[in-house]
């Protein structure tokens, strides 16, 4: 038998009970279906990750004044301001910054909340200083005003802070209190909450000098350093002249130094397994919908018996009607797979519409759901495509 005479032959076949095969395909449809959104949902969380990780951190090492081994017995380094200026004059090093955070109550006409406050060094903050919405930023000189985020500003009191605002902040260590006046308030931070970044809108951002004071610091020293990069691709290589240089002034001291790329590729494993944990799961349902095809094509083979007698008595071989069923089941899958792709297009779409949540449905996930698709299709109909390739063709005229 020709492949074209076979095609018409499967034609003609899915025409003549189109309910049948409507009813046979909907396991392969939902199977398909589940397996590529499930990989473009991993896809989705993927991209969205790594995108927020490529935007925050890839650029920087920051440094703690302690040491992460717990084997090691040295004591917490001290960051001074000389740290920071020979850090910025190590090789690779674009800026450095140093923190400080703390906890406290802050107090605004007798209402109270406990927050955390930051102590920043106000001319190299570039990032916070692009976000004031109103007011301004800190200068250097600052030792009695704070930035505050969104959220303080706006529904953590009864009465909104804003610019010119008087509150006053008690550091339970020293139980010390101090009075600010708000200088300027930070805007919506619409990406709060992402990998290896500050909430913002929760923040209260104030000078060393105030936090100094504020604690009745004898001997202050900061307890992070941000080592900002030139060029990411090499911030291994700028991360080992940073460790020589920290270790020369820190000889029996233990810091430690954290990149948020070292386990970038740990990460991107996990998202993988993940991502493919997810399109397993929903193969399941694809097996099942391969065990109806299977029954389907047990009862086409008996119901065709008369029509496989015809053919094999008119010459068809037994390797044309092993064929003629198996790109049956095949082509049917195909059809089926191609039917839950579209659902996830258009489930995609609705998504990215209603709910503004891009789900990325690429080429290797359609490939992926389309060969998976066929594939069980084929292994289902290899055992019906067998009965009916050994069929008498006597046997089967006598039927008749």
């Amino acid at each position: 038998m020709k492949l074209i005479d076979i095609a018409e032959y499967i034609l003609l076949s899915f025409t003549n009970d189109k309910f049948k095969i409507i009813m046979s395909s909907l396991g392969i449809i939902i199977g398909v279906f589940a397996i590529v959104a499930m990989l473009s949902v991993g896809d989705a969380m993927y991209a969205t990750i790594l995108e927020n990780f490529a935007e925050e951190g890839s650029d920087v090492i920051v440094v703690f004044p302690f040491s992460f081994s717990h084997s090691s017995d040295k004591e917490a380094a001290t960051f001074l301001d000389k740290d920071v200026k020979a850090l910025e004059n190590t090789k690779g090093v674009k800026s450095v910054f140093a923190r400080n955070n703390g906890f406290g109550t802050l107090s605004f006409r007798n209402d109270n909340i406990s927050t955390q406050f930051t102590a920043v060094m106000p001319s190299k903050e570039t990032d916070l200083s692009e976000k004031i919405e109103i007011g301004r930023f800190l200068t250097k000189s600052d030792t009695s005003a704070i930035v505050i985020g969104k959220d303080i500003s706006e529904k953590m009191f009864r009465i909104n802070l804003k610019p010119g605002s008087r509150v006053s902040l008690k550091d339970p260590t020293s139980g010390n209190i101090k009075d600010f006046t708000v200088a300027g308030v930070l805007e919506k931070d619409e990406g709060g909450g992402q990998f290896f970044r500050d909430n913002t809108d929760t923040m209260v951002i104030m000078t060393h000098r105030s936090l100094e004071e504020l604690g009745d610091v004898r001997s202050y020293s900061y307890s992070q350093l941000f080592v900002v990069v030139n060029d990411k691709d090499h911030i291994e290589e700028v991360s080992e002249d940073v460790d020589r240089t920290l270790k020369r002034l820190h000889k029996k001291e233990g810091y430690s130094l954290f990149m948020p790329t070292a386990f970038l590729d740990s990460l991107k494993s996990t998202l993988n397994v993940l991502k493919y944990g997810l399109g397993g799961f929903a193969a399941i349902s694809l097996l099942v919908g391969g065990i109806g095809i299977s029954n389907v094509m047990m009862l086409t083979v008996k119901e065709r018996v008369s029509e496989i007698g015809v053919m094999k008595a008119v010459g068809a071989k037994t390797s044309d009607i092993r064929l003629l069923f198996l790109m049956e089941s095949g082509f049917l899958g195909f059809i089926s797979a191609i039917l839950g792709i579209v659902a996830v297009l258009i489930l995609a779409k609705l998504a990215s519409v209603i709910a503004k949540f891009d789900i990325p449905v690429t080429m290797e996930s359609i490939v992926f759901g389309i060969v998976f698709g066929v594939m069980t299709t084929v292994i289902a109909g290899v055992y019906p495509a067998s009965k009916a390739a050994k069929l008498d063709p006597i046997e089967a005229l006598r039927r008749e």
